[in-house]
């Protein structure tokens, strides 16, 4: 039996993997298929982090998110290895492929965080980074103030 992508998100154990993710970190968790046609987000709107939702409800806004999110998806189906990349607003995002039988049959796509706390120069190169969406800027720096935080840890012993 092949496993497909819907096999893949129908899968109980993430919803209660978002339920803790988001309790404990504030992450948002989400299943694309690997030609990003399908996605099952885990967990209601109001989970999901209010800066992205505010991004995302411009037409500009969706547009940058979705040809940020596609070009680092199509790279990690591509390398089959977990990525973690900072979006075009400054965030960080989390992409695992699922792979069976050398076959990448889904991605587990999380995040929306930051990687270090708030501060005005960050949101100054995201503020930046935002020119010509065409959303209210201050009501942006308002969410973006308030993302969650996960740390990077540095490697080694």
């Amino acid at each position: 039996m092949e496993i497909t992508y819907d096999d893949i998100a129908s899968l109980g154990v993430f919803s209660e993997f978002q339920r803790l993710s988001q309790r404990l970190f504030g992450l948002t968790l989400a299943v694309v298929s690997p030609d990003m046609t399908k996605t099952r987000v885990f967990g209601p709107p109001s989970d999901m982090n209010p800066f992205c939702l505010l991004l995302n409800s411009t037409s500009e806004g969706a547009r940058r998110c979705h040809q940020c999110d596609r070009q680092r998806l199509l790279s990690a189906v591509a390398g089959k290895v977990p990525l973690q990349y900072e979006c075009h607003a400054g965030l960080s995002e989390f992409l695992i492929p699922v792979v069976v039988d050398q076959r990448v049959v889904a991605v587990l796509q999380c995040g929306q965080v930051l990687n270090h706390p708030p501060n005005p120069s960050g949101w100054s190169r995201t503020a930046k980074s935002l020119a010509g969406w065409k959303g209210d800027l201050n009501a942006a720096r308002q969410r973006w103030f308030r993302t969650g935080i996960i740390g990077r840890r540095s490697s080694g012993p």
